[in-house]
């Protein structure tokens, strides 16, 4: 059961870790607009890359030890909602910090 903990558990971090990034990124991107892209590109590394590999090996867990219950079933729809709200709002962000720097421009 350790196995199952520790994939579900390092997903959750990605997914947190990555929401924490997001909603800094937003408070800063008018003083700060590169530190807020550096956080958005890193979670958006979290989402694309390190939670996507670790749901695929968690995925093949799940099949290659079948349970009572299977573990993907019941963390599916809750993880992928999840991400795909924390992707929807990074590439939002992205469009924003954009924003801001051609305001910031224009300006000068």
């Amino acid at each position: 059961m350790l196995v199952y903990k520790a994939l579900y558990r390092k997903m959750m971090d990605d997914l947190k870790d990555a929401g924490m990034w997001l909603d800094w990124a937003e408070q800063m991107m008018c003083d700060y607009p590169a530190y807020a892209e550096f956080l958005i590109d890193s979670a958006e590394e979290r989402l694309e890359k390190t939670f996507v590999d670790t749901y695929k090996h968690f995925e093949t867990l799940c099949k290659e030890h079948k349970a009572d219950i299977c573990m993907d079933e019941v963390v599916h729809d809750h993880m992928m909602e999840w991400h795909h709200a924390m992707k929807m709002k990074a590439e939002k962000l992205e469009e924003k910090i954009k924003e801001v720097g051609e305001h910031k421009t224009a300006k000068k």
